[in-house]
This record gives C-alpha cells, sequence and structure tokens, in this order.
C-alpha cells in the first residue's frame, strides 16, 4: 500500500463526525457571563466529546457575532437628538429678532447650545459602540434626547407665541412640554451619570436605595410638574396650565412636585457625593478616569459663582452673552471628559491638564487683581498730580508685565508640592546634587551622591555605574 493511500485512510478514521443526539459540546462560557440581561455574546466551543474522545478546539464552529437590538436603538436615539438639532436651528434663525426669545436669551447662545446638544449623542454613541455593557453611553443618549426635546419645543413655542402669533398649530402643548416635563428626565440623568460612573455599576450594593430615591423623585417631579395647576415659567407664565386638573387630584399634582422638588436635589448631591467615595477608593485606572470628570466638574463649578454674580445678582449687559457662551462650552467639557476617561483615551495626561490649568489659571487671576487693584491705588495716588487716568493705567500694565514670570514660578512651585510631589521632590533632590557636585572633590563620594539622586528621583529596579579609567 501506497503512502498516500495510507493517509487517506487515516484521516477517515481519525477525522471528526458532527456531534449527534448522543453526543455532547463543551463551550467556553462566553454566553453564560453576559446572562440573559447582558448582550449577545459568540459561543465559542473549546471541545467536543465524541463517543467518549474529547477533540481539542474546533476554530469553525465559533458562532457569527449578533448586533442585536442594542445597536439600532443606540442609532435612533443619536438620529432622533440630530433630528431635533436640525428642526431647531431654522426656528432659532427665525427667533433670533423676537421680542422674548426663549430660555438662552441670546441667538448665539442657543446656536451653541445646539452644538452641545450634537456632542452629547455623539459621545454616547461611541462609547455604547466600544462598551455596550457601560450604563454611561446610553445615559449620555437619553440625556441628548431630553434635552433636545427641551430646545426644540422652546423654540418652536417662542415662534408660535412671539415671533409669529397663530402660524404654527400646537404652541400651547409646546409651551407645556419645554416648561414642565421635556427637561426634567435630563437633570436626573445627570444625577445617574455621577453616581454610575466610570464602570456604569453603583460604588457599592449600599447606594442602591439613592438610585431608587433618585428614580422617584424625578418620576414624581416629573409627574407633579407636568400636571400642577398654574401658570407655566417664564417666559410663558402668562400661559395657564390647561392639562392639569382641579380639586383634590389637583392639590396632590402640587404636593407631587414638591415632593419631587425636594428629594431630587438631595438624590444629586448624595451622586455627587459618590464620586468623592469612589475616589478614595479607587486606584490606578479608575483613579485618573475620575479625575478627568473632577476636572469638569471643577471648572464648572469655578465658572457658575461668576455667571451668578455678572449675569443674576449684578447683571452687567456687556458681560451677559460672552459668560454664557463661555458657560457652554465648559458645560461641554463633561461629556468629552466623559466619554474620555471610559474610553480610556490618553488617561495620564488629566495630571499634566490640571497641573497647568491650575497654575495658569491662578497667576491670571493673581495678575488680573494686581492689574485693577493697581489701577484703582494709584489713581487715588495720582489724582492730586494728573486729571486722567492714563499714567495709572500704564503703570498697572508694567507691574503685571514684571509680576507675571515671578507669580507663575511661585504658583507652580506650590502646585507641583501639592498636587505633583514626586516632580516637586526630584526637583529639589537635583538641586541638592547639583550644590553637592560644585564642591565635592572625592570620587567615591561623587559616586555615592549621584547612585542616591538617581534612586530618589527615578526609583530604577537595578542600578550599575561605569567609570572610564584613565588614558596611559
Amino acid at each position: 500500500m501506497s503512502k498516500l493511500s495510507a493517509m487517506r485512510d487515516w484521516e477517515q478514521k481519525e477525522r471528526p463526525k458532527p456531534p449527534t443526539h448522543e453526543e455532547s459540546a463543551e463551550t467556553d462560557g462566553s454566553e453564560a457571563e453576559g446572562g440573559i440581561w447582558g448582550p449577545p455574546r459568540a459561543t465559542c466551543l473549546t471541545a467536543v466529546t465524541i463517543r467518549g474522545r474529547r477533540i481539542p478546539k474546533i476554530p469553525s464552529m465559533r458562532a457569527p457575532r449578533r448586533t442585536g437590538i442594542a445597536v439600532r436603538l443606540a442609532w435612533a436615539l443619536s438620529a432622533v437628538t440630530v433630528a431635533l438639532a436640525l428642526a431647531t436651528v431654522p426656528l432659532i434663525i427665525a427667533n433670533q429678532n423676537a421680542p422674548s426669545m426663549s430660555y438662552y436669551g441670546h441667538f448665539s447662545v442657543e446656536l451653541a447650545f445646539v452644538v452641545l446638544m450634537l456632542l452629547l449623542p455623539v459621545v454616547g454613541l461611541i462609547v455604547t459602540m466600544r462598551q455596550r455593557e457601560n450604563a454611561v453611553g446610553w445615559i449620555l443618549l437619553v440625556m441628548a434626547v431630553s434635552f433636545g426635546l427641551s430646545t426644540f419645543a422652546s423654540d418652536y413655542a417662542t415662534y408660535a407665541y412671539f415671533t409669529s402669533p397663530g402660524s404654527l398649530p400646537g404652541g400651547t402643548f409646546m409651551a407645556w412640554a419645554t416648561s414642565t416635563w421635556t427637561w426634567v428626565p435630563g437633570y436626573g440623568l445627570t444625577a445617574a451619570l455621577f453616581l454610575l460612573f466610570p464602570s456604569g455599576h453603583l460604588p457599592s450594593p449600599r447606594w442602591r436605595p439613592v438610585l431608587i430615591g433618585l428614580a422617584l423623585g424625578v418620576a414624581a417631579l416629573t409627574i407633579g410638574y407636568s400636571f400642577r395647576p398654574g401658570p407655566f415659567d417664564f417666559p410663558w407664565n402668562s400661559l395657564m396650565n390647561p392639562y392639569a386638573p382641579s380639586g383634590t387630584l389637583g392639590d396632590a399634582m402640587t404636593w407631587l412636585y414638591s415632593v419631587g422638588n425636594t428629594i431630587s436635589p438631595v438624590m444629586l448631591a448624595l451622586s455627587a457625593a459618590s464620586l468623592l467615595v469612589r475616589f478614595r477608593r479607587a486606584r490606578g485606572v479608575e483613579r485618573q478616569q475620575l479625575k478627568w470628570l473632577a476636572y469638569a466638574a471643577g471648572m464648572l463649578a469655578a465658572y457658575l459663582p461668576f455667571a451668578l454674580i455678572f449675569v443674576v445678582i449684578y447683571p452687567i449687559p456687556a458681560l451677559i452673552l460672552p459668560i454664557s457662551l463661555v458657560g457652554i462650552a465648559i458645560f461641554a467639557g463633561i461629556p468629552i471628559a466623559t466619554g474620555l476617561a471610559v474610553l480610556r483615551y490618553r488617561l495620564y495626561d488629566i495630571d499634566l491638564l490640571i497641573n497647568r490649568t491650575l497654575v495658569y489659571g491662578a497667576t491670571s487671576a493673581a495678575i488680573a487683581l494686581t492689574f485693577f487693584g493697581g489701577i484703582v491705588v494709584l489713581q487715588a495716588l495720582l489724582r492730586p498730580l494728573t486729571s486722567g487716568s492714563e499714567l495709572a493705567i500704564a503703570a498697572s500694565t508694567l507691574v503685571s508685565f514684571a509680576l507675571f514670570q515671578p507669580v507663575r514660578r511661585r504658583v507652580q512651585n506650590a502646585a507641583d508640592r501639592r498636587f505633583d510631589r514626586s516632580r516637586y521632590d526630584a526637583a529639589r533632590t537635583l538641586d541638592a546634587f547639583a550644590d553637592r557636585l560644585r564642591d565635592e572633590v572625592d570620587l567615591d563620594a561623587l559616586r555615592t551622591d549621584l547612585l542616591v539622586s538617581v534612586q530618589q528621583t527615578m526609583a530604577p529596579a537595578h542600578m550599575s555605574l561605569w567609570l572610564r579609567g584613565r588614558a596611559r
């Protein structure tokens, strides 16, 4: 018998047959990991047992990967938000000369808000496509729909009541929608984002009552806000709620609104506190992810006092527009930081970003205070000698320029000492070694100092030092 025929006979004997009802197959458990609530996963066979013989893994028996309904739902939510944004832009353009703009009050501010509305579904869709089981991406998508509905309804009602009264049907319904229930889910989902970031799970089971309380508070606020008797919010306060019941049921809606308006802020504060608890326990990658969201939230927290002072309490007309645009840009940093953190893109750049923001923010604030304080003081001192303020402004400008570098160095050292201790200690170690190097003449002592300095600054696993011998 030839070698070729012998090989064919061996292949026919050893080739495994497809498993029958008497045969069993072992899988890698990937489908079980997803569970009935998890995303669909491909089942990969690791071994097949045929008539008592265990055959190794067969790559061709891998099931095709199914996308499921999750992908379609994510794309549908994104498409709804984009459609609302595209429908809102013509209304914004038409309403720019209306006697009363909607909540945002200016044409360019509303356009910037539409850009923010488009940013949410983009980030949410990317996160959802990469990590379908993470709730953070879905939260961003539903937030986008909520804010998109509110913005569209606001501009629609503005056009129907102020720009061209009576030209569009359903103006009262849109005023009711934008004034009551459309924005509340987005408000509640912002708190849920803080509670579930970055993994999409609670920090621990003890936080489940907070999530339940948040859901109940948002539900009560939505229902009570929608059906409480009385006028709508500004600028629709001339309209009475046409869908509010009367009598005892109306009083119940007012009570439900009060309960929801009390519980929701408390749950929002607790959700923000969960980030602090999670940050204290976090290590490594999760800690860097939390820094991204903390950075964006810190920028927003630093902005709010200025906006409250110069827009609400002591409004300055020339500053209202730029402060509003800056606020939208800062708020846009929250979804951007969320996406970067969840996708783990350039995670460790956040340390440098925080350092630079602290240094140049504090330096700019100090220089601004010096400039304006110098103008006030110098004007008071020079008023008997000069009639104008040009000399005071020039002197204050020169002093501010002269102080920039010294102030920046001091702030940089303070920031490194507080937030980048390793860099600060390394710089001090190198400075001390440079001082000793200038005065040291003993070669053995110099070698010891060099090895100690390298160990303290770079912490290598092993160090070796070679010294070139003298040339003969």
